[in-house]
């Protein structure tokens, strides 16, 4: 079991590292030298977008609270297709949870819409449902006593409204992917996220947490 949990360690710090390329001086420039304008100006949206994604993940796992949702301002062309939109709205309003969680000073119910249309966009794919059972378990277990241990069972009804209820399919949801999804890049993200949890409910956890969260 240990030596299982170095090789998971050891697997998220390498994810991390390849994920954070794309902050790199190189990654704005690799590759350029012979595309056209157009090639360039839809690469640089690229880097801008992975770049913006990549904040809010590391803010939804370090349970931070970002400034401003980097991918609201990106420049994106009108004439873009319905499911490209939607891959989009996830990133936005996941965007718009890290903004508002945990602040005191968000617009009422900006949390609970975020998360709303959250799962209105999930659309039965992997990464989203796991990103948003990420979120469910902030916001909720935010309010929970003695999470993540010894936190009470959820209602016998399985009230899907009930927060309980909501913390306890996201928790066993995302401990299943840790150990059962097909991707590892998944698999560890969930490790992460479950490992932060126990880091503290009440501190920001660092950026530089990240790496070493399940090593």
């Amino acid at each position: 079991m240990e030596r299982m949990a170095r090789i998971f360690g050891q697997e998220a710090r390498l994810i991390w590292h390849m994920l954070s390329i794309c902050r790199s001086e190189s990654a704005s420039t690799n590759g350029t030298n012979g595309t056209t304008s157009s090639d360039a100006e839809t690469m640089d949206l690229s880097l801008l977008e992975v770049r913006a994604r990549l904040d809010i993940l590391e803010a939804l796992l370090t349970n931070q609270v970002l400034k401003s949702n980097p991918v609201s301002e990106l420049p994106y062309p009108a004439d873009i297709v319905e499911a490209k939109r939607h891959e989009l709205e996830f990133w936005k309003q996941l965007g718009n949870f890290v903004l508002h969680a945990d602040n005191d000073s968000a617009p009422p119910g900006a949390v609970d819409d975020a998360l709303h249309i959250l799962r209105q966009v999930l659309q039965q794919i992997e990464a989203r449902d796991v990103l948003y059972s990420i979120a469910i378990a902030r916001h909720t277990g935010a309010k929970t006593p003695n999470f993540p241990q010894n936190i009470p069972p959820p209602p016998p009804n399985q009230d899907p409204e009930n927060d309980l209820t909501k913390l306890d399919i996201a928790m066993r949801f995302l401990s299943h992917e840790a150990r059962a999804s097909q991707q590892q890049v998944i698999a560890r993200i969930c490790d992460m996220a479950q490992h932060s949890w126990h880091i503290s409910r009440f501190r920001v956890v660092q950026p530089t947490v990240t790496h070493t969260m399940i090593g």
